[in-house]
């Protein structure tokens, strides 16, 4: 451990995870969220596995509970959130799947809390917002945690292609809103606004832009993007690719991929 600026800087894994200043936050382990998951017998061991080593390192617990507000008192991110979870394409078809006290809302009963354990609920995706996670983990000196999974994403989070910046590369396969009909729709408005300019203005020097941008975006995506998600995604994005025009060069087959809605908890 360094000590700099009145500062402690740890070195190590080790010194970071200090059990005197870490915390293990179990993010909505509850029962209407793990029928929604596939194998949710796997997920829910491996995070007692994760909890029981906690304990036994005497590492501070917090469990984190997601609650559904009855409809008539859902604002408008929270009906806006539950329409993208459920995908559903009207409010008035929003189902509030966590009322406090509901069989859905209580944690999974092989991961019961502990009395020197907390419980924290909270209507927002955030751990933290609106929540007073922040301000008990400050006032016990905490300033590392883990994070046990729980609920999985709405799927409209990373689609199938590459991000702004490298350093941050796709993770899952979804395919959601623009992406089930193009796949470049970034690069493709941009090339129209810029096209666009061009008609207005007839310059020929911004055509000449255009044409060299355009140019080099179709060799990045074919030289570097496409082969790393083939890399990453298999067969899966061999499909998509050949479902879904580029936005670029080519069309594909345009066929529209449908993500199947999730049974209700």
């Amino acid at each position: 451990m360094e000590r700099v600026f009145g500062l402690d800087v740890p070195q190590t894994l080790e010194e970071t995870c200090d059990p005197q200043r870490l915390a293990l936050i179990v993010y909505d382990m509850q029962v209407g969220v793990l029928r929604q998951i596939k194998d949710a017998a796997t997920l829910t061991r491996a995070v007692g596995e994760v909890l029981g080593a906690a304990r036994e390192a005497m590492v501070r617990v917090f469990f984190l509970r997601h609650m559904s507000l009855p409809k008539e008192l859902m604002g408008v991110s929270q009906l806006r959130t539950a329409m993208a979870w459920q995908r559903v394409t009207t409010a008035t078809a929003v189902e509030p799947w966590f009322l406090r006290d509901s069989p859905g809302f209580q944690i999974d009963p092989e991961l019961l809390p502990r009395p020197t354990e907390a419980i924290f609920d909270k209507i927002t995706m955030s751990a933290f917002e609106g929540t007073p996670l922040d301000m008990a983990l400050r006032d016990c000196g905490v300033n590392a945690f883990l994070r046990g999974p729980g609920r999985p994403q709405p799927p409209v989070d990373r689609p199938y292609t590459w991000p702004l910046s490298p350093l941050d590369p796709p993770r899952a396969s979804v395919i959601r809103g623009l992406y089930r009909h193009v796949r470049n729709p970034m690069y493709l408005a941009v090339s129209l606004i810029v096209l666009g300019e061009v008609l207005l203005t007839r310059s020929r020097d911004l055509f000449g832009y255009w044409a060299i941008w355009f140019a080099a975006v179709n060799l990045i995506v074919r030289v570097y993007e496409e082969p790393g998600l083939r890399r990453q995604f298999g067969d899966a994005y061999e499909r998509y690719a050949a479902a879904v025009g580029s936005g670029c060069l080519g069309r594909g087959r345009g066929a529209v991929l449908r993500v199947p809605s999730p049974p209700p908890p």
